[in-house]
């Protein structure tokens, strides 16, 4: 049964618990600890700035939703205007973010960081986003021109402030007021979360785990097998970054000796506090991937990271080491640096608006989520399954200590959950992406459709894409365990074997608005919607071999090619597609150049499935080589989805060589008449690797467009860049991916589809698999519907 207590009388100040413990009791570092909320911010007392004050007290301008504001004038006044505080706060996250990803492209955009603009020429727009239903308002700082979003803050009304803690935090993080906080968290997720528990086995065990001893003697340290595990004996897993410092490990020499006892006294600080939490939280078993897979063993490495999924989704909790970079610094925040009233809101007061009148909080809780989710662990590849998977983590090492469940996230500060009463769910950024693992298990769990699925797939994408890695060749490893998660939702969306019990899910307003975007009189449009493509046809075999190739899934396969390098700021923008940005190709072949697994260091935005789009290209083969040091037949192996080179697929297509390009916008068509030159088109570039590194070296560079976007009024065209080689011993042609590309201007799509008719004319190529096919989309005659077309030439190429 649930504790009676509510998350915020347990999480209130130490000053008012009865039971702290001295010893970690120390001052905290600045202000005397607050137990009301803050006091209104006003221009009389000096904590409200004359601009804020005009906000709060009159609409932007006529004819405009937004009100303007020098750069200078706001850092100026955020040295005694808590409101601009905020805002430059938020500033300096987002900014950070660039800055830490080595997001070039997007450093040259951000307020704070560009140099081709003098501060005061940098007027930002303070937009405000109103939620008629919650009553809350979500603000915003765009620049420039109302472009990006570099700022985000929320106003919470007065009436809901009971969901934010506004008393002082304890002067610690291991104070028993957190502490209660924390097992009240997982009480009440034990208790009344339903979802939370679905995808959790509690019989099955880890090979390995480490025993702690009874909670009522002294602490004492040894491996054990699983199999020898009462089926109620739940455990806990660690999820840790290894840093430069290489922790205690086992190994076939060590194995026999941890099954006596591992040595304390060798053990990092990070495991020892590991140790500890379990304990306090009531449990005697916890697994540590160092300690409980045999590091020097390759058969044992393979088979065990192959079990990653079972490993964490069947533990009672993950701990995070989240702050920490290596297994030496623990898991807990140091107490001479933890401010009790950090992330505090302001308050204000608006006297106009209507229903958005009154007092609010102002809160910037976006940020340190987002600050939680660029934390040193965050930003490690193999932390992402492990957060993703595990049906509750614990973050510990920031300013706050956070919980997270595919039920709800909270923090000190929003001990009841996230503000998702007020506009929505905010957490994590694979909050979703586990509510939707999580409720894909169960006899009762219903049919997805391959759209959701996907849906779900992207957002993994774009969170996994960058993480960081020790060993480069990890990336497809560390993703086996999510794959494996994935792999039952795809083949039931595919092949349901008993329509009879499992019911389709319902579609989703945002499915409902895609295709509500498509004028119903396009010819084009009506055969996206009614027909079904001959991409849709996979192999017979549903396993997740099959199906799942080099990063990709095999439905609807063509969409996923046209993947973007982009910057951190896809996310921030108001309009428009984001600035492009770039990765490197690892020394070592991990996937072929048509994955987004074949950079590092890039932000990716997969592209989405929309069954009202047309795709131009149909994927007839594609062959993943296996790689071959090991032996990955086992289904449970970590390696059974990695690439050896020569992996490849081939793809039916439109191509046309390009006779130039730049680094930005532009790429310019061949002349084959050989009157007026090549033919410049405007364009948006993403070249997955920095333009020197592979565009300029190209050797015969081609445009193949994959796809036309039919739900926006533009109709973008997306295609491949693609650089073809030649293999003058074997005689073999074969292409690999230099980039993708956008098309959004009339003129420069019917340029392209011109040099495309040209190219076939003089080069037909029936000598190197083109053929002619029927029920090909072109542009049909007024230049914005498509039409299927009958014998349109297509080439058969192959990209490695």
């Amino acid at each position: 049964m649930a504790s009676e207590t509510t998350p915020q009388e347990q999480l209130v100040s130490v000053n008012d618990s009865p039971n702290n413990e001295g010893s970690h009791n120390e001052e905290p570092r600045n202000e005397e600890p607050r137990n009301e909320g803050p006091a209104l911010l006003t221009v009389d007392n000096a904590t409200l700035c004359s601009f804020c004050h005009d906000m709060c007290t009159k609409p932007p301008p006529t004819g405009t939703p937004y009100h303007l504001r020098p750069l200078p004038d706001l850092l100026k006044a955020a040295s005694f205007c808590d409101y601009c505080a905020l805002w430059v706060r938020s500033l300096e996250a987002s900014a950070s973010g660039l800055v830490e990803d080595g997001q070039e492209a997007a450093l040259r955009t951000h307020p704070l960081l560009q140099g081709q603009f003098e501060p005061e020429e940098v007027e930002l727009h303070y937009l405000s986003i109103h939620d008629w239903i919650g009553g809350a308002i979500e603000q915003r700082i765009a620049w420039p021109s109302m472009g990006t979003i570099w700022a985000t803050l929320d106003l919470v009304p007065a009436s809901d402030s009971s969901i934010i803690n506004l008393k002082s935090l304890a002067p610690s993080d291991q104070s028993d007021v957190v502490w209660n906080g924390i097992k009240y968290w997982i009480t009440e997720c034990a208790s009344n979360h339903t979802n939370c528990d679905v995808q959790r086995n509690t019989t099955w065990k880890p090979t390995r785990l480490l025993h702690l001893g009874s909670l009522s003697s002294p602490m004492e340290i040894r491996l054990v097998e699983g199999k020898s595990l009462p089926d109620a004996a739940q455990y806990l897993t660690l999820s840790h970054c290894w840093g430069d410092l290489q922790p205690l490990q086992l190994t076939s020499q060590t194995i026999h000796d941890f099954k006596s006892s591992l040595p304390m006294e060798s053990l990092p600080k990070t495991f020892l506090d590991a140790f500890n939490v379990t304990r306090r939280l009531g449990h005697e078993y916890i697994w540590i991937d160092a300690l409980c897979i045999v590091q020097d063993d390759p058969e044992d490495w393979a088979l065990e990271t192959g079990r990653m999924a079972s490993v964490y989704s069947n533990s009672f909790l993950t701990i995070a080491a989240t702050a920490a970079e290596n297994a030496s610094e623990g898991v807990f925040y140091p107490n001479e640096k933890r401010d009790v009233n950090s992330w505090l809101p302001a308050r204000i007061h608006r006297s106009w608006g209507g229903q958005f009148s009154g007092d609010f909080y102002v809160c910037d809780y976006r940020d340190w989520w987002m600050k939680l989710g660029d934390a040193p662990l965050n930003r490690r590849g193999w932390a992402f399954q492990e957060r993703i998977l595990s049906p509750r983590v614990l973050h510990l090492g920031l300013e706050q200590v956070a919980f997270e469940c595919p039920s709800m996230t909270a923090c000190e500060r929003l001990p009841y959950g996230s503000l998702s009463r007020i506009h929505g769910e905010i957490g994590g950024p694979g909050s979703s992406l586990t509510r939707f693992i999580t409720t894909q298990k169960g006899d009762g769990a219903r049919i997805p459709t391959m759209i959701g699925i996907l849906g779900q797939w992207n957002e993994l994408v774009r969170n996994y894409a960058h993480g960081q890695f020790a060993v480069e060749t990890d990336k497809m490893v560390a993703l086996s365990g999510i794959v494996d998660s994935f792999k039952s939702p795809v083949a039931r969306s595919l092949h349901p074997k008993k329509p009879e019990t499992l019911k389709p899910d319902a579609v989703s307003d945002e499915e409902k608005k895609e295709k509500e975007k498509i004028h119903p009189g396009d010819d084009a449009s009506e055969d996206a919607k009614n027909e079904k493509s001959d991409s849709d046809e996979v192999p017979d075999e549903s396993s997740a071999q099959n199906l799942f190739v080099g990063g990709l899934w095999r439905p609807d396969m063509e969409m996923q090619l046209a993947w973007r390098a982009t910057s951190k700021v896809q996310t921030q923008q108001l309009s428009g597609i984001a600035p492009p940005g770039f990765g490197t190709r690892p020394e070592t072949y991990i996937a072929p150049t048509w994955s987004w697994c074949s950079l590092n260091n890039a932000r990716v935005e997969p592209q989405q499935s929309n069954p009202v789009d047309l795709p131009f290209t149909k994927v007839l083969e594609v062959k993943i080589n296996p790689i071959s040091r090991l032996d990955i037949s086992a289904e449970d192996s970590g390696l059974k989805y990695c690439c050896a080179p020569e992996s490849f697929i081939r793809l039916q297509c439109s191509l046309v060589p390009l006779a130039g390009y730049d680094n930005d916008n532009s790429l310019a068509l061949p002349d084959f008449e050989g009157v007026g030159g090549p033919k410049e088109i405007n364009s948006k570039n993403y070249w997955d690797a920095a333009f020197d590194e592979e565009a300029t070296k190209a050797e015969m560079p081609c445009l193949v467009p994959t796809f036309v976007e039919m739900n926006r009024v533009s109709r973008a065209v997306h295609g491949l860049i693609l650089d073809l080689h030649f293999n003058q011993e074997t005689e073999e042609r074969f292409y690999t991916r230099l980039g993708s590309f956008v098309l959004e201007d009339a003129d420069d799509k019917k340029a392209l589809w011109d040099a495309i008719e040209k190219f076939d004319l003089i080069s037909p190529g029936t000598n190197s698999g083109a053929l002619r096919c029927d029920g090909i989309q072109r542009p049909a005659e007024d230049g914005w519907n498509y039409a299927k077309k009958d014998g349109v030439l297509q080439r058969v190429i192959c990209i490695k």
